[in-house]
């Protein structure tokens, strides 16, 4: 029998009785690399090894490649000798997405509610919105409605509170400070981002007294400013209280909550 030479013929193989040989394999593996991205070219590599030195052993291939055999099978069903392509990832994305089906009435009776109650949150709303319309609304349509038609409260006075908030702590510069030689006037506080040999990280947060050389660290999972205000009320508590100034090098962990 000829030895098909192109990928019309190579079918013949995929779909008639006879068994595909490993040449057969070597072809069609140099045929996928012309058309298939490299997840699904490693994908085809786990078919390969499964009919070829896996001996169709699928626990086999799951171990060689480290994947579990859910994984390969889901794949393995998912491929077609006669068109490869059912090898590349799907869009996940819903077929059908939620839409907004706010009606006007809707909008119109929730904007007079919450210019009566504006300090009333959605779940307030709620209730009463059932009360005095007789019909029940959801907490995520209240929601939408004061975002999209900007209903939050006293707008103007909140963002003058928040520009003040900021000038009274805005943050100095090291090079200003006048630096006393005095025990725990000012500490050097960072974050040392450990690599883990199985995979992940851990923070370690470190503080070091500038004049006693007194060193204080705890190791974290996460990098958020909520750990890093936990480190600084510990560190506040071994030093009885007595921490003049803080020395950090502004990194996200040290804002917010810090």
């Amino acid at each position: 029998m000829t030895k098909p030479t192109d990928w019309h013929k190579t079918k013949f193989f995929f779909l008639g009785n006879p068994a595909p040989t490993k040449r057969d394999w070597s072809k069609t593996r140099l045929l996928a690399q012309k058309k298939l991205s490299a997840d699904a070219l490693l994908k085809l590599e786990w078919i390969i090894f499964y009919h070829t030195i896996g001996k169709k052993n699928a626990t086999a291939t799951a171990h060689q490649f480290g994947i579990t055999r859910k994984t390969f099978h889901k794949w393995l069903a998912r491929f077609k000798r006669e068109d490869l392509t059912g090898l590349e990832e799907a869009s996940r994305a819903p077929l059908k997405t939620r839409k907004r089906d706010i009606v006007l009435m809707q909008r119109i009776r929730v904007k007079k509610l919450r210019t009566r109650y504006p300090r009333y949150g959605k779940m307030k709303l709620v209730g009463i919105y059932k009360q005095e319309y007789g019909e029940g609304i959801s907490s995520w349509k209240i929601q939408k409605i004061i975002e999209e038609e900007q209903l939050y409260f006293d707008r103007v006075t909140i963002q003058k509170q928040w520009k003040r908030r900021l000038r009274s702590t805005k943050k100095q510069k090291i090079t200003k400070l006048v630096k006393e030689n005095k025990v725990n006037f000012l500490w050097h506080v960072d974050t040392v981002i450990l690599t883990l040999a199985g995979g992940g990280y851990r923070y370690l947060i470190t503080a070091i007294d500038d004049v006693s050389k007194l060193a204080y660290a705890r190791l974290y999972t996460t990098h958020t400013s909520r750990n890093a205000k936990d480190f600084l009320e510990r560190l506040v508590y071994v030093t009885d209280q007595k921490i003049i100034n803080i020395h950090h090098d502004n990194g996200s962990e040290f804002q917010k909550e810090f």
